[in-house]
């Protein structure tokens, strides 16, 4: 039996697998592995920077502080408007200090102050879109305002991802002199820090 088994083995033609095709086979799964790899890298890196970017709009946003619930109209029913509109912001009902806000803006379409704080009011509504259109507005007018508008839309841009629109705010307001830019100079660094931001951009 194992001389016709030796027999057998002798007869059978050995294959020669040619080098060419196994250098072909090895560039293919290398191929395919660092494709894996990229992939898996890209999809680590957005993720990251989607919680890097949302992780610092929630640390540096908060509303517009109102000192009192005075407007320059002189018209009795827009300034009790402005007041209950206040009273609503205060508490935290967004909701209902929009609308009134919002009421005020068909009255006096012009004022930034009431653009501002609907705008906030947006933000804190979560339709950023609406909030970057007034902010713009404001920062248009270059006028009152236009350093809080700058500030507020800047943060927009970073909630939406619109990471080069919010740095190019952040770096106008941390070279200004002014409430934002110690806060500006402060965003800038942590920016940075995570890898959304560079010296030279």
């Amino acid at each position: 039996v194992n001389f016709v088994k030796r027999g057998m083995e002798s007869s059978m033609p050995e294959i020669i697998i040619p080098p060419k095709v196994i250098r072909r086979k090895l560039i293919y799964k290398i191929s395919a592995i660092a494709a894996v790899l990229i992939l898996a890298l890209g999809i680590w890196t957005l993720f990251n920077l989607q919680t890097s970017s949302q992780d610092l709009y929630t640390s540096y946003y908060e509303p517009y502080p109102v000192i009192d619930g005075q407007t320059r109209s002189v018209e009795q029913s827009v300034e009790d408007l402005f007041k209950e509109g206040v009273k609503y912001y205060k508490n935290e009902q967004f909701a209902d200090a929009a609308s009134l806000f919002n009421n005020l803006l068909s009255i006096d379409k012009n004022s930034l102050k009431f653009k501002l704080l609907y705008g906030i009011t947006q933000m804190e509504l979560d339709d950023y879109q609406e909030a970057i259109g007034y902010f713009s507005e404001i920062i248009k007018s270059n006028s009152e305002y236009v350093i809080e508008a700058k500030w507020y839309l800047a943060l927009c841009y970073l909630k939406t991802e619109e990471l080069a629109k919010s740095k190019e705010l952040i770096k106008e307001l941390a070279e200004t002199p002014g409430i934002y830019q110690e806060k500006s100079l402060e965003l800038l660094s942590d920016l940075m820090c995570v890898g959304l931001a560079y010296p030279f951009d």
